[in-house]
């Protein structure tokens, strides 16, 4: 195979981006390493960082993975293109993704291919077919934690001898540090003198009555550890701290509602559907807090939220660009039909909205063509730049705290100072403030969730 020599750095018609003074300071603690571990908070530009240190560990044109989310995929594409670097998606069945590979392989391009986790599962050629000079894996906190996942596993194996390797996530997640020993010991070969999770364990964590738990004094010694290997960078460290304002408005049930919502709970029973499952129920319990009815029972929506929506976007919020956040497809789809009839232009960014076309709503909301953007936190938690944006309005949460942060942070820019408004609707007595109340405390239990509405369903009767 032949092999161009390009002065990567110097690519014709590229204008050299500026980095700001915490990317700089990124950059001196990744240039001289062959490994690195960027824990940069949300919004800092840890992506170009990533991409000039794999720059300059390349001086010949050789091949560079990245390995990131469906949903940043067309964003890492962009980041590359600014940089002067024509990269290749692998997307599609795994004949179309090895074409594609070979096709770039062979070609006059600059050799950056991005592909997606659940697309190395599938074509796991992509990962031992080619001599790889570097690999990145991003949103790694987010999926490369689970030392039992396929996924996790092939790529350790596989990837585990390239020369230079790179995760990209956010700050070490004081709730569960153990996570970060895959990411830590394929990166470093080792993580704490150990290249086994399980071996590890043994080391820092006990058994306990549904799995394992850390062992008392092993936090401390975990964090001491990431601190030691990886550069760590929050958002007011780097000065690019967005203050949030935060405010919750609450709307009833209505009755008729509020009886199903009650028989969900008590019977798992809503109209003619029934289930034995808790978590089944609670996505119940969910759905009628948002207005809408499982599709198995027709379309009927209540309006008890999207009116209150309607008068925010109409009222206080008006001529404010708005981000609007919900869960089920269903909700979005509800929320544009009622906005639209209202003369507020709004557009739906959902896992049914085609990859190709994304790029072109965010471009019309942040030339103002729109007044709002209205998206499922799964499809925006990750690489949206959304700093546009004053105003977030939570019109149903997702119960991860880690998607829930994501989503705040869209707004931000290292350039922002004006703070942003965060609007959560919440139906009273409801699963929605039992999901709202487990984020703040970040730690969200179904079981808890479902035992609380239970609880106050058992109270309201006895009233």
């Amino acid at each position: 195979m032949k092999w161009r020599r390009l002065n990567v750095f110097k690519t014709k018609g590229c204008m050299m981006r500026q980095f700001y003074p915490h990317q700089r300071k990124a950059f001196r603690y990744a240039k001289p390493k062959p490994s690195i571990a960027l824990l940069m908070q949300m919004r800092l530009g840890k992506s170009l960082v990533a991409t000039r240190w794999a720059k300059s560990r390349t001086d010949w044109n050789d091949p560079v993975l990245i390995i990131t989310p469906a949903t940043t995929m067309h964003v890492w594409q962009s980041e590359l293109e600014a940089e002067g670097i024509n990269a290749t998606l692998l997307q599609g069945s795994s004949k179309k993704k090895l074409a594609a590979l070979w096709e770039g392989i062979g070609g006059d391009e600059f050799l950056w291919f991005v592909v997606n986790p659940e697309g190395v599962r599938a074509c796991p050629e992509i990962l031992t077919g080619v001599p790889w000079e570097v690999v990145i894996v991003d949103e790694s906190g987010g999926w490369f934690t689970n030392p039992a996942a396929k996924t996790v596993k092939l790529i350790r194996r596989s990837l585990g001898e390239v020369p230079n390797r790179a995760i990209l996530t956010g700050l070490p997640d004081p709730a569960g540090p153990e996570d970060y020993f895959e990411q830590m010991a394929f990166t470093f070969g080792e993580f704490m003198g150990h290249d086994s999770f399980w071996k590890w364990r043994l080391d820092y964590m006990r058994p306990a009555y549904f799995g394992w738990e850390l062992k008392p004094s092993s936090r401390r010694k975990i964090k001491s550890a990431v601190r030691e290997l990886a550069f760590i960078q929050t958002a007011k460290e780097a000065g690019v701290y967005v203050p949030k304002v935060y405010e919750s408005r609450y709307v009833e049930l209505p009755a008729p509602w509020r009886t199903l919502y009650r028989q969900a709970i008590k019977d798992f029973e809503l109209g003619q559907l029934e289930t034995k499952w808790a978590v089944v129920v609670q996505t119940w319990l969910a759905m009628l807090a948002g207005g809408i009815m499982p599709v198995e029972l027709g379309e009927e929506v209540s309006r008890h939220k999207i009116e209150e929506l309607v008068k925010l976007l109409k009222g206080e919020l008006r001529g404010t660009p708005i981000v609007i956040w919900a869960r089920f497809i269903r909700e979005l789809q509800a929320i544009r039909s009622a906005l639209k009839k209202a003369g507020v232009k709004v557009e739906i960014l959902s896992g049914l909205t085609k990859k190709a076309a994304r790029p072109k709503l965010l471009d019309d909301f942040r030339r103002g063509k729109v007044d709002a953007l209205a998206i499922q936190p799964k499809i925006g938690q990750y690489a949206l730049n959304l700093a546009h944006a004053s105003a977030h309005v939570f019109y149903s949460n997702e119960w991860d705290w880690g998607i829930r942060g994501q989503c705040e942070k869209r707004s931000d820019h290292v350039e922002k100072k004006e703070a942003v408004l965060i609007v959560d609707l919440v139906t009273e007595n409801t699963v929605d403030e039992d999901v709202l109340a487990a984020l703040r405390g970040k730690r969200v239990s179904s079981n808890q969730i479902l035992q609380r509405a239970m609880a106050r369903v058992k109270n309201d009767c006895l009233r």
